[in-house]
């Protein structure tokens, strides 16, 4: 059974830094080492011993989970197999993100945001019976990986597509089409011109099916043109994901994009599109990721306009603590405010770190 090409790129985007070192043509013996061999044995037997179990389909999942003991003989041999410091000091960090995603799209567990939930009822017959059937292709080896960890990372992306949660894999056409004029643009900017790199309007999701833009958000734009029209920037970053209502087809940042076109006449290669934040922390981080991506003064800030109750919300301790919680890092220094509408953001270096704890935006 050959697993879907699409499996292997989301795992190339979720967990790159291992990608990249076991995927090396000098790392390909990897599934032949002693230990790895060793531990295959004892997951395919905890994985047995599982299935012929009379607990539920969502039960016997937990034995694709990384345990602690598994984690540190897969680090040991990847210190062994001259594993870069980068790859090690994120290793802890993919194992708690693979086992997130199993435990969430598999048997239902509760995600940090509501909007992140499993897609079917854990307890329904359909999902128990995928379940069965995924688990019995893993024991048979007929999965496509079963060596570790690569069994347990491939699980986790089966599970997330299963779910239609395969959201990093979309718009592979973002930075070759969409947003190729503003980069082609930036190589022309003297940026010392303006007092902005960018003004980042962050999306709301409009709570209503079949509604394409939340008139919250056109405000926002409004704020923004007029940063545009006063030449403060040379560029506007719309900023959200896919994400309100639930299940929406509507993308906020598309969304918005089409909307500073047609009803304010802002030109295409002045609108930079992040069309997979899904959260506040994210379209920070993001949106430093573009900067970056345009070739931007690193000390060059960014203007957020918004709302009150949403400055008032970044602006706050609150924000910090969410910031930590969520992030590997912080998003960079935020603040103070610039008048009514608007916040100074200094993206951090570490912007561009991936981060599969979240999943759909990493």
């Amino acid at each position: 059974m050959n697993t879907p090409a699409s499996f292997d790129k989301l795992v190339t985007i979720l967990f790159p830094a291992l990608t990249a070192f076991l995927t090396a043509d000098k790392h390909l013996e990897w599934a032949s080492r002693p230990k790895v061999q060793q531990l295959r044995s004892i997951r395919v037997a905890r994985l047995q011993e599982s299935l012929s179990s009379t607990a539920r389909s969502t039960t016997r999942v937990d034995a694709m989970l990384i345990t602690a003991t598994d984690a540190s003989t897969l680090q040991t041999e990847l210190e062994a197999s001259g594993a870069p410091k980068e790859l090690l000091q994120i290793w802890p960090r993919y194992i708690a993100a693979v086992n997130r995603i199993i435990n969430v799209y598999g048997t239902g567990s509760r995600p940090r945001y509501a909007a992140d939930s499993i897609s079917y009822d854990p307890s329904s017959h359909f999902w128990l019976r995928f379940l069965d059937s995924v688990l019995a292709a893993q024991l048979s080896g007929d999965a496509g990986k079963d060596t570790p960890p690569w069994d347990a990372f491939y699980f986790a992306v089966r599970l997330l597509c299963a779910n239609n949660r395969d959201d990093a894999l979309r718009y592979p056409e973002l930075w070759t089409k969409d947003n190729a004029p503003a980069v082609a643009l930036a190589r022309t900017i003297t940026w010392d011109d303006f007092p902005w790199a960018a003004v980042l309007v962050p999306g709301e999701g409009p709570e209503r099916d079949g509604v394409k833009i939340s008139p919250l958000a056109g405000l926002r734009m409004e704020f923004a043109v007029t940063q545009y029209l006063e030449k403060q920037t040379p560029f506007l970053i719309v900023s959200g994901g896919t994400v309100h209502p639930a299940y929406t087809e509507f993308n906020e940042a598309f969304e918005m994009k089409k909307w500073l076109l047609e009803q304010h006449g802002v030109p295409p290669e002045r609108i930079l599109l992040e069309p997979f934040a899904r959260h506040t922390t994210t379209n920070f981080r993001n949106a430093g990721r573009i900067l970056r991506m345009l070739g931007a003064p690193e000390e060059k800030p960014v203007l957020l306009v918004s709302n009150e109750y949403q400055l008032e919300f970044i602006d706050s301790d609150r924000f910090r603590r969410i910031e930590k919680e969520e992030l590997l890092y912080g998003v960079g220094k935020i603040g103070p405010r610039q008048g009514n509408f608007g916040i100074m953001f200094l993206p951090s270096p570490f912007c561009g770190v991936v981060d599969p704890m979240d999943p759909m935006d990493p």
